[in-house]
């Protein structure tokens, strides 16, 4: 047992220094001049993001709002709105459900139940559509033409 420790202890040391090397070349690399603009397009990044997933989510809304008032599934040329199924249970009770007719099942697999729940129309399972919004991952014909870097 004595032995087992003692490599358990060298390994966390080994593990120890590669974390000390790593934050030491980090450092090194954040004082020099690539490290600092590293820095600051990783800002840039994260507020480009942060501004995109805001865009996203207004784009949703408008189309959203045009679809109530219009009942237009395309709303716009890279914009769509799709008509998805939804199931609403209690898990415990579908776990059941699962144990009584699916002799295997150990826990509630989601997509096998959900599945069958679909075929089966169980009367503890409510089935409806649901409007949801999908905009064309490639948006670059909506693109100016204008750089912001």
């Amino acid at each position: 047992m004595d032995d087992l420790v003692k490599q358990l202890a060298k390994e966390r040391d080994d593990v120890a220094g590669w974390k000390q090397r790593i934050a030491d070349i980090k450092k090194k690399i954040n004082a020099s001049l690539d490290g600092k603009m590293l820095v600051a397009y990783y800002d840039r990044l994260d507020a480009a993001q942060e501004a995109g997933a805001e865009a996203g989510v207004r784009v949703r809304a408008a189309a959203m709002d045009a679809y109530g008032a219009t009942g237009n599934k395309n709303p716009h040329a890279a914009v769509q709105i799709g008509d998805y199924l939804t199931l609403d249970y209690d898990p415990i009770v579908a776990l059941d459900y699962a144990r009584k007719h699916l002799p295997t099942a150990v826990s509630l697999i989601k997509k096998q139940f959900e599945d069958i729940a679909k075929v089966a129309k169980l009367d503890f399972v409510t089935i409806s559509q649901e409007p949801r919004v999908k905009i064309k991952q490639n948006l670059s014909a909506y693109l100016d033409g204008d750089d912001d870097d």
